[in-house]
Formats: structure tokens, sequence, C-alpha cells
């Protein structure tokens, strides 16, 4: 099985318990890509840096990580997009974002980049993305990949997407709505969350939604309730005292595609899922140590 994965990854700082702030990186697509890689899948990261330090910095790490970054745009004078995280009063998460000028924006500007990218594409035999993927990209840009993904269907590549909805990213809800529909309808695997398709769509059946787009299997995450898969109900199998939840999702897409597209079962890819999840939960960060998964 060979994953590629097209996203943007960020540097990241965060506050420690003594208000001095630590250097990290992530992205959703990222924390999937290094989660599928320490199962065991051979992950292409398809993305965009500039030629600045910090740029450097993070495709050293991504190369420790074991993903390939072959298929890497780099962008003289640019530098990588960056999210600060802090806890508000009650505790919660809240995330800053200096984005605008993210590398991974003009990933696709280039004509003959974009020919690397299909040529790249079509080398692998799965793709994983996500509504962030496309909110970062210009309109012409969100089309052209979902042609080329269409395309290479065709071919027998198999394509996942999670919605990831950040109303941020989007003039509107209904732009948000047209483009993620867009992403569902080339998609063999569909990843939303419950919370995502509360915010767009209210309490529709999202399975009957996603087939109807033509999406063969519908994966609904809702956190501690469990998930469904094309409607059947799969509840966590113990709780545990979650410390972050931050790549909770991203963790599952991982292990739940890893299991699939080596002809898991269902309920395997599942109690792979929820299990890899648990153990992310359970650790600060959206990136756990590789010695707490366990294939």
């Amino acid at each position: 099985m060979r994953l590629a994965a097209i996203g943007e990854c960020m540097l990241e700082m965060r506050a420690d318990a003594s208000g001095n702030f630590r250097l990290a990186y992530g992205g959703d697509v990222f924390n999937t890509a290094v989660y599928a890689r320490y199962l065991g899948v051979d992950v292409s990261f398809v993305s965009a840096l500039g030629d600045d330090y910090y740029s450097d910095w993070l495709r050293e790490r991504w190369q420790a990580h074991e993903l390939d970054c072959s298929c890497l745009r780099v962008l003289p004078g640019a530098t990588p997009a960056l999210y600060i995280i802090r806890n508000d009063a009650a505790g919660e998460r809240v995330f800053h974002y200096w984005r605008d000028a993210s590398p991974f924006r003009r990933l696709l500007d280039d004509d003959a980049f974009r020919d690397t990218v299909q040529a790249f594409l079509a080398t692998h035999d799965g793709v994983y993305l996500s509504g962030i993927t496309l909110a970062l990209l210009p309109e012409a840009r969100r089309r052209w990949l979902l042609d080329v993904l269409s395309a290479l269907r065709t071919r027998g590549l198999r394509v996942a997407f999670d919605s990831n909805y950040r109303p941020a990213l989007w003039q509107n809800a209904e732009e948000a709505r047209q483009w993620l529909d867009a992403g569902w309808a080339v998609a063999d695997v569909a990843l939303p969350s419950a919370d995502d398709e509360r915010l767009l769509h209210g309490e529709a059946d999202v399975a009957d939604r996603l087939r109807a787009l033509g999406v063969a299997e519908v994966v609904l995450k809702n956190g501690a309730a469990g998930c469904a898969v094309n409607g059947a109900r799969y509840a966590v199998p113990a709780p545990v005292q979650a410390v972050d939840a931050t790549a909770a999702g991203d963790s599952f897409n991982a292990a739940y595609l890893a299991s699939r597209w080596r002809d898991g079962t269902v309920p395997e890819a599942v109690a792979a899922a929820q299990r890899l999840a648990a153990v992310v939960v359970q650790h600060p960060g959206a990136l756990v140590d590789r010695a707490l998964v366990v294939p």
C-alpha cells in the first residue's frame, strides 16, 4: 500500500505550565500521514514549504518520521504557516492561526509542478486529503485537484476524504458545503465527524447523504459516543481519561485506513482506529511517541 497525503504542516507554539512556549509542528493531513507511517504504511507527503531556516527544520522532521518528501514544492522567500495554542479560563484549547501566506496555498500555482503532482499521484495506491486541503487552495486549483483524483480513480486509485470543516477558512457555509460535497464525490472512503456535519447540515442522515454522492464507505466519527460505518454503530470499548483531544480524529483516520486498505474488515478497522485514538488523547500534543503506537 502506497499512500499520498496532500496537505499543510504548520509550526506550532504551545505554552507549558510555566508559561514558556515550546516549538512543535502539526496539521490535520500531516498528523494522519505520520500515524499511518507509524503503522507501517508507505506514505508520501505532498506539500509546500519556503527556503528559510524553519522550512528546512520542518522538512528534517518530516523525513525523520520516514515520510517520502520527494513531491515537495519549495517556494523562495516563503515561510511556514504558524499556529499558537493557549488554554482559556475553562481550560479549553484555543487556536490562533497565521496562515494567509502559507506556502501550501501556492502548491499548484505552477503548471510544471501540477504535472509533477499528477504523475506522482498516479504511482500511488491511495490518496488522503481533507476539507482544509481544499480550503487553502484557490478555487481553480481545488477543481483541478478533484478532477485529477476523479480521473485517477478510474485507474484504481482509492481516495479517502475528511471534511475537517473550519469556518474561518471559507467565505461562508454555503461555499464550504459546495466544495466539501465535491470532495465527497471523488472519495471511496468518507471520514466526517458528527460535529462538522451538524454545523453544516443539521441532524440529517449522514450515511445516506454521502452515499447518494457516490461514497461507498462512510465512517462517521462521534468522539466518546463511538462511530458509525454506513449507519452501523460501534461503541467505544472502554472510556479513557482524555488529556488532549488534538489529532484524535487524525489518528483514527490513519489506523482505519491502514487496516481497511490492507483488507481488514470494518470491525477490525474500527477497533484499530479506536485503540490508536485512545492512546493519542491520553497524551498532550498531536503526535505521540512512536513506541506507544501498536500496529
